[in-house]
């Protein structure tokens, strides 16, 4: 009897002791530490159903929302005075800074890493980059400046002046197939165009004019420029007349693009354009103070940066109750801004990366924002870093008739599951377990006759059914 009346003793000591030391935890510590063991499984699947560079489940037009906001007005490191052009360079987001007379570097997060430091330029208006060469357009000093990688200036095009070769108040730069250099020249009404080398034993590297031989084209104050690849053309807006033109290669004139504002009534003022992988046009509009976004037959698919592109906002727009609207006007209609964070005043540079993020220079407002179009890409990052409530909400806006919207479905049970694992209670675990049984159930269903073959997902998503059968 004594020697198990010992081990009686010693156990009732042992849980004594345990409940002790557990009382000395705080609540909210305990339930981390139970979070943490319990999050440590999340699964991610790796597929070939998804690429993130050409994500399959874009939208169009008012599916863009504001996802980030880099800068404010002022002088300091990470701040602009009139913020004028941008483009990505090697994962880095450049800004030409106009006001200030610099070009700052940031990451893809809006955190700012630099000023560029680039020897002669004075005044920048433009920053590009060619075949491994950057072109930074200086309007104070009239030039075109060319670095190599290791910012060592090895070309200047052009200078003050008139003349042939020469500039005033150069704008844009941009460089055809063939290598060749064309400025647009704002003050000369005129489009220089340059070689990289000097040839035909000429003393500097101008080429020719576009319009040089041809008296019936008239620019007015040229400005964006645009080589378009897959159509062989160059694209100029002409500030003068409000209009985007377009060019051969030889400088032959083609017209105007196709006319992109079908609406007489409205007034368009292009400030810059951009096309991107899928040959959507983009266009910076002063008058509407958005970036009117058009498809390639020049079908409009909406217009970003305004308030009013979220659905709720038209709903609240008809209504004669002020009070309403007021309250709308404070809740979050982006998954981390308030709506109106959207509106843009005069926005000028544009770039669109290759996940179709919509980079925007906001001149009146002193800012950049970028405008995200990708839903998927945005839900996984939550799901990653175990926000499953955020990454359900934006897993839910893709696009259901897109084919792949398995994948959807699929991560849409993974994050029902694995909050029914964090539920305290039995109630609310057993909701959560319901939710990713449907969503399961239907992906084990679509396999069973054959429309979904990934066999990573079959079997995972099996897996976890049997897991949440039993609750049901």
């Amino acid at each position: 009897m004594r020697p198990l009346m010992y081990v009686l003793l010693c156990f009732l000591f042992l849980i004594l002791n345990i409940n002790l030391h557990c009382e000395d935890l705080p609540l909210h510590s305990m339930l981390d530490t139970r979070m943490q063991r319990k999050i440590e499984s999340v699964v991610l699947v790796k597929t070939e159903d998804y690429d993130q560079n050409y994500d399959n489940f874009r939208g169009n037009g008012g599916d863009y929302e504001l996802e980030l906001i880099i800068g404010g007005r002022g002088n300091s490191p990470g701040q602009f005075l009139l913020p004028i052009d941008l483009t990505l360079i090697e994962n880095e987001v450049y800004v030409v800074d106009f006001g200030n007379q610099r070009i700052q570097v940031f990451d893809r997060q809006g955190q700012y890493q630099r000023i560029l430091e680039l020897p002669e330029v004075n005044q920048p208006v433009q920053i590009r980059i060619f075949n491994n060469y950057i072109y930074v357009v200086d309007k104070k000093s009239s030039a075109v400046y060319v670095y190599d990688k290791n910012h060592k200036l090895v070309r200047t095009l052009g200078e003050q002046g008139v003349r042939k070769g020469q500039l005033n108040s150069p704008g844009s730069v941009a460089l055809d197939d063939r290598g060749l250099i064309w400025v647009s020249d704002e003050n000369n009404n005129r489009i220089e165009v340059f070689t990289f080398d000097k040839m035909f034993s000429k003393e500097t590297e101008y080429f020719m004019n576009i319009g040089e031989y041809q008296p019936n084209v008239y620019l007015r104050s040229p400005k964006g420029l645009l080589w378009v690849d897959h159509k062989k053309q160059m694209f100029a807006i002409d500030s003068g007349t409000a209009r985007i033109l377009k060019f051969d290669k030889n400088g032959n004139y083609l017209g105007p693009v196709q006319d992109y504002t079908q609406d007489k009534s409205k007034v368009f003022m292009p400030q810059s354009i951009f096309v991107d992988s899928y040959n959507n046009l983009y266009v910076a509009d002063h008058m509407s103070h958005r970036v009117l976004k058009y498809g390639v037959e020049g079908n409009a698919l909406g217009e970003i940066g305004y308030s009013g592109q979220y659905s709720s906002v038209h709903a609240a727009e008809s209504t004669s109750d002020n009070d309403l609207w007021k309250s709308l006007r404070k809740t979050p209609q982006t998954s981390y801004f308030l709506f109106e964070d959207s509106e843009m005043s005069f926005p000028q540079g544009i770039y669109v990366d290759k996940g179709g993020d919509v980079y925007v220079c906001d001149w009146g407002n002193n800012r950049v924002k970028k405008f995200s179009l990708s839903f998927f890409r945005k839900a996984l990052k939550f799901y990653k870093d175990f926000e499953f409530d955020k990454a359900i909400e934006n897993f839910k806006k893709c696009d259901p008739s897109n084919s792949k919207y398995q994948l959807v479905e699929f991560y849409l049970a993974m994050c029902h599951y694995y909050l029914g694992q964090l539920a305290a209670s039995f109630e609310a675990k057993l909701e959560q377990y319901r939710l990713a049984f449907g969503y399961l159930q239907g992906l084990k269903l679509k396999s069973e006759i054959g429309k979904f073959r990934n066999d990573e997902i079959r079997d995972l998503s099996l897996y976890y059914l049997s897991r949440v059968r039993s609750y049901q």
